[in-house]
């Protein structure tokens, strides 16, 4: 069983996932099973300096090809450069594997229409695991509260600002082509998606494919939150950039700092924009991130656009409460924990103010009960587990 994992990079939440499965798959507790991740560039559109520890890594794209579609794409959302190189080791990747898993196919490395014909001409089997939303949109990754992709797009006032941004809008031909070509390959198509929700969006609008349900899941540590017995409760903002206000609510941290025993701590790029805050900057080490969220008391979560956050999971995943505002993927996630979402900021102040917060996890007596039952739900060896028999079941593997 030959797997081939793509990405567009070796970092991000999709990336993680990835590698993961890269490097499950590459252990020898699974002989049969071999895989090869391929991803388009590094730092600065070079190679990643993470491609030699993982082993068994292709890079696909040069740094003047995703440079080109970086400034093509802020131009007018398209991506149309490659090399004949780039197309030459795609199907040769495509032709000496059972299954193509993309988690990733955009954001400069390649043309969809590129990925799409090698898929065509080669004939294998692919699995997507959606991440975000990006193939049932004409460009964006993230939809918040736009539903013209159901329409099939063409009426993005904020296309200047949605990621991936771009100052034109062809989303309307660019949906339809996505269409088209997905469709083309609908008979040996597998859709996987860490959220109940995305999911059923896909059966929606995509229903001649196949399609499975499987949660993110991290790393099971013996580490755990310890109550906090210094003056002032310690209250986490983290992401990977804290300038984007739709993954950190930027009102929302600004009235959490103001509260006099708060402590707020923030992990992320870009966190010298708020003031009297503790800062970790960003953090790539997970044994040290980890720390710090078992150094905290709460994690507050306010993303609009999260799907299946890892952040999110590694916080549970050492005992750290998390307060979360209403969104899918909070709804999703605290369910499985018969714990409650809060609807504004105003109630996330008074649940903080009050102590009220601890009342929403009495059902868990501990912190350490709260990491075993969200263990259980999210581990990475479940998640593994569950992929490999998927990819077992794909190939017909008895």
């Amino acid at each position: 069983m030959k797997i081939l994992q793509l990405n567009c990079r070796l970092s991000g939440g999709a990336a993680q996932v990835a590698k993961q499965l890269h490097c499950h798959l590459n252990s020898a507790s699974l002989p049969k099973a071999e895989s090869t991740f391929a991803y388009g560039y590094g730092e600065k559109g070079g190679t990643d300096i993470r491609a030699r520890s993982l082993g068994n890594v292709v890079r696909l794209t040069p740094r003047f090809v995703a440079i080109s579609n970086f400034i093509l794409h802020r131009c007018t959302g398209l991506e149309a450069f490659y090399t004949p190189k780039m197309s030459r080791i795609l199907h040769d990747l495509f032709a000496s594997h059972d299954i193509v898993h993309i988690h990733g196919a955009h954001t400069f490395y390649l043309p969809f229409e590129t990925l799409m014909q090698a898929l065509v001409e080669t004939d294998v089997k692919v699995v997507i695991t959606a991440h975000d939303f990006w193939f049932l949109t004409g460009r964006c990754g993230f939809v918040e509260s736009c539903d013209g992709w159901r329409r099939g797009c063409g009426e993005c006032g904020n296309s200047r600002t949605n990621y991936p941004p771009s100052h034109l809008d062809f989303s309307k031909s660019s949906h339809r082509k996505k269409r088209m070509a997905l469709e083309k390959i609908a008979d040996r198509l597998y859709i996987i998606s860490p959220s109940k929700s995305l999911l059923n969006n896909f059966e929606r609008s995509i229903p001649a494919v196949s399609y499975r349900h499987i949660p993110n899941g991290v790393a099971v540590t013996d580490l755990v939150s310890e109550d906090n017995s210094g003056p002032k409760l310690r209250a986490l903002f983290a992401a990977n950039d804290l300038s984007d206000d739709s993954k950190v609510d930027h009102q929302l941290l600004n009235l959490v700092a103001q509260i006099d025993n708060i402590q707020v701590v923030t992990i992320g790029k870009n966190s010298d924009m708020f003031d009297g805050v503790e800062s970790h900057g960003y953090v790539s080490e997970r044994l040290q991130y980890l720390n710090i969220l078992r150094g905290c008391d709460v994690l507050i979560f306010a993303s609009k656009k999260d799907i299946h956050p890892l952040v999110f999971l590694e916080a549970l995943s050492v005992g750290l409460f998390v307060l979360a505002l209403r969104s899918d993927a909070s709804e999703e996630i605290l369910s499985e924990l018969g714990v409650d979402v809060y609807d504004s900021h105003q109630e996330i102040i008074q649940a903080l103010t009050t102590g009220e917060w601890r009342k929403n996890y009495g059902r868990f007596q501990t912190r350490q009960e709260l990491k075993e039952t969200a263990c259980d739900l999210f581990s990475e060896e479940r998640m593994l587990n569950e992929y490999h028999r998927y990819y077992e079941e794909i190939l017909k593997i008895d």
